[in-house]
Parts: C-alpha cells; structure tokens; sequence
C-alpha cells in the first residue's frame, strides 16, 4: 500500500478538513487516492463497514485520521530532510496504530496529570464513605464528585497496563508522597477504585463479560458465520461451561456446507476468556461429504467459511499466514487430499508468493474481456485470490462466451470450465503466445496493470475443447 508523491497534499488536505475521527480503504488497492478514502465518527462504526466488507470478501482497512496524518506528513518530512528523492511512501498499518496507541497514552497521561494538579493535597485525603457522608452542601458534594473521579481515573490507569501503573505510580509518587494521600497509594494503583467500564480484560471478576461476546460476535462476522448464531452464542456463554459447539450451515452457489464449531474457557493471563478454537467444515456435494478442520488463528487471517468451501472444492486461496515463530507471509494454500495427517485432516500444500505465481501474469494469457476494466480487473484478482470460481467474458473471435476460471498455483496457470461445469482449456497457436498487460496513461489499476484488448485478440483462433471430468463435478477436484 503506497501513496504516490504527487497525491500527498491532498491526502493532507482531505485529512485536516475532515471532521470524523475514522477512515476505512480497501487493502487490495496497490496505490491509495484520496477518493478511497471512507470516513467514520467513531471507531465501531468504521469496524461495522470493515465486518460488512469482509462479508461480501474484500479486505477493509480502518485507521485514525490523525494518526494517519501524522504518519504520512512525518514520514514525507524525514525523507525530506534526509535528502532522499522518492516517488512514494509505504503504508505500514502497524506503525500508523502505535502512533495513535502512543497518542492516547499520553493524552491520558497529561490529563490524568492535570486534574491532579487541582487539589492541594498537603490538604485533602480521600475516603469515599466519610466524603460522602459529610458533604454538606452542593458545592461540597461536587467537589467531591471531581476528587473521586480523579482517583478512579488514575487507578483505571494504572490497571490498563505495565506502561500504564508505571506512569500511574510516578503520577501519584508526585503528587501525594509527604501528604495524607500516600497511604492511598498502594490501593489506588492495585485498582481499588478504578472504573468498571476500564477494567475490561484487565480483572478477573469482569472477563466474562459483554466484551468477550462482542469480540466473538465480530469474529463470527468476519469469518464469514454471520450473526445468525449470536444468540445461541449468548446462551451458551451465560451457561459458563468449560466448552461448547455450535452448529452452522450455508449454502455457497450450488454448494451446501455445514460447520461444527468449537469453543473452550481458557485463563490467560490470569483471566477467564472464551475462545473460537477451531471449526469442522463439510462440503456436502453429489451423495458425497469431504470434511477438514480448520483452526482459528486468534491473531487474525483464519480460513473464512466461505473460503474453506473452496479449499474442500479443490481450489486454492491466497492468504496472509501469521506462524508461531517468525514474520507473516503471503502463500497459496490448497489441501492435499492425497495425503492425510494423523487426525483424518487433509494436509495442506503451500505455494508461497516467491514460488513465482502471479495471477495476473496468468490472466494475460487469456483474451477475456474484464481485462480491459480497471474495476473489474481488481475485483476478479481479488475474488481468484479468495479461491472463488469466477465467471468472467471469454474474447473468441469477434464473439463473447461465458465461462469460469479459477487460479491453479501448483502449474502457474488457471482453470477453465464452461457454465455446466465441464472443463476447457485453450490452446495457444505459438508456445509462447500470451496477451500482454500495459499500463494505461489514462485510467490505472490503482497500480494494477489493464490489458489492451485490440484487433490482435480478434485474429487470434481461441477453441474451447472440453475435456473427460472423472467425478462429474463442477470444480474438476481430483482427489
């Protein structure tokens, strides 16, 4: 993801005149314009367009505007000073997220640090029970009211993490050592009167709480289960059993699959959390059922229910894969029916993004007619890469046919089928005949390359043979 030199003062521009805090971009867009941009008043709203998105199997990024502000001026600015000579900036989503975590801490940090400052505490102690009792008047309940939100603010504080008590414990340290108020201390910090609202996740009494269910609701969503199972979710979570499943099912085209979920009660950290384990997929297709288990990964980038479907098809999808150990890649994943691990699971093949497959290299080589949009050219790379079987307009001397394709790493090619499902393959009258990809001076792929479809194409004889599908089925899966 990159901004190009030329777009960045209005990038800039768009991002100071913009009221709202959120913005949203699809992360397929290989160049970002100001016109990708989606803008949000709070942050739940931009995950409700990023869910929803991700449902209809794009890839949605959601940001803060000011962090992402500060981030490109900041970035231009240091390569600026450097000297470099640049054409673009890179995006790195991380960096953008610390920047605004850093932002928050120390928006917090300096009120926390002023509110304090109010209170001449050589002179004020804090006791909730006396305090209230003893307010008098209006202005002495007020008074107290300020004081004690003061106190809770700082001891949800220091509860919110490591970085957290310790900024928490130089506060208080500055504040109230020498006066009545140190012997508070050690409570306040400890998070005796913090904020039930800010102890979310960070006390054991309130793990199991509406925020548990949120995060598992969303996750439902973006692994593509819907909301259709939230209330049994809800129920089984009241229940409190140390495990549970819930069953799914869903029909993708012509395609009916059916869904086991697992969940399990686990203490991290020394809190009791519900977690999304793994889920038991099984395609039901022609009297037959084929089945895979696939584990959630916790840290994002899980197969999606729809993209397993087109794994137990026998197609491939394109994933961001994040291991135990070392840095996440992108690769190619297909399932081995051939070979089978010990618990019955299909293995699974990886093709990795240097294996030297490029599914737009591979669409070059067909004359199809989407290639000559922009638009629909990034739609059908992105639905290829989801492992979809994609129908798209074959270019056959001087007339158009419908067929489906879908990417074939293994062989660095794509698949064909007619519409009934039977498979095809076009023959190129030279070995090394392909279709070019160029770039386009007037309209761009946001980075992407468009290929020209001309008078060349309609020379070309392109014959569409069938050929022998041992099961009969649509997908042509070997297994």
């Amino acid at each position: 993801m990159t901004i190009s030199y030329n777009q960045l003062p209005s990038f800039v521009n768009v991002l100071q005149n913009k009221e709202q805090q959120w913005i949203g971009y699809d992360s397929r867009i290989e160049q970002l314009s100001p016109y990708d941009l989606h803008f949000f008043e709070t942050a739940q709203r931009a995950a409700d367009f990023q869910i929803f998105n991700h449902g209809q199997d794009k890839e949605v990024t959601i940001l803060p505007v000011d962090a992402f502000l500060y981030y490109i001026e900041d970035t231009a600015r240091n390569l600026l000073k450097e000297g470099k000579q640049f054409s673009h900036i890179d995006i790195e989503d991380e960096l953008v997220l610390g920047l605004f975590a850093d932002t928050t801490f120390n928006h917090t940090a300096s009120e926390l640090d002023e509110l304090m400052g109010l209170y001449d505490w050589p002179k004020v102690f804090y006791d909730p029970l006396l305090a209230n009792t003893e307010a008098e008047s209006f202005e002495d309940k007020l008074y107290f009211i300020k004081l004690e939100y003061t106190i809770e603010r700082l001891s949800s504080f220091a509860q919110s993490s490591e970085r957290g008590m310790v900024a928490a414990a130089a506060i208080a340290g500055r504040y109230w050592e020498g006066t009545p108020m140190e012997a508070q201390i050690t409570d306040v910090l400890r998070g005796k009167y913090a904020l039930p609202n800010e102890l979310l996740f960070h006390h054991k009494n309130n793990v199991m709480n509406t925020e548990n269910q949120d995060y598992l609701q969303n996750q439902l969503k973006y692994l593509g289960f819907g909301e259709g199972l939230n209330a049994q979710l809800e129920k089984h979570l009241k229940e409190g059993l140390p495990e549970f499943q819930l069953p799914a099912s869903h029909t993708f085209g012509k395609d009916s699959m059916e869904a086991t979920l697992h969940y399990k009660k686990s203490e991290r950290e020394g809190k009791e959390m519900y977690f999304f384990n793994k889920y038991d997929a099984t395609l039901k297709q022609d009297g037959r059922n084929m089945s895979q288990t696939f584990y959630i990964n916790n840290k994002g980038q899980s197969i999606t229910f729809k993209e397993s479907c087109n794994l137990l098809n026998g197609r491939a999808v394109f994933k961001e894969l994040v291991p135990k150990e070392g840095e996440k890649y992108k690769a190619w994943v297909k399932l081995d029916f051939s070979n089978r691990e010990e618990n019955g699971n299909a293995k699974v093949k990886h093709f990795h993004e240097n294996f030297g497959y490029d599914v737009k290299e591979a669409l070059a080589r067909i004359p199809l007619k989407e290639l000559s949009d922009p638009d629909k050219m990034l739609s059908l790379v992105a639905s290829l890469e989801k492992g979809n079987l994609a129908t798209v307009t074959l270019l056959k001397e001087g007339t158009e046919k419908q067929v489906q394709i879908t990417s074939d790493p293994q062989f660095k090619t794509l698949k064909m089928y007619d519409m009934e499902g039977k498979k095809l393959y076009v023959p190129a009258e030279k070995p090394d005949q392909r279709y070019d990809l160029a770039p386009s001076d007037e309209k761009k792929l946001n980075g992407s390359l468009q290929v020209n479809v001309g008078e060349e194409i309609k020379k070309d004889k392109v014959d569409l043979l069938p050929v022998n599908n041992e099961l009969g089925q649509s997908t042509g899966m070997k297994i």
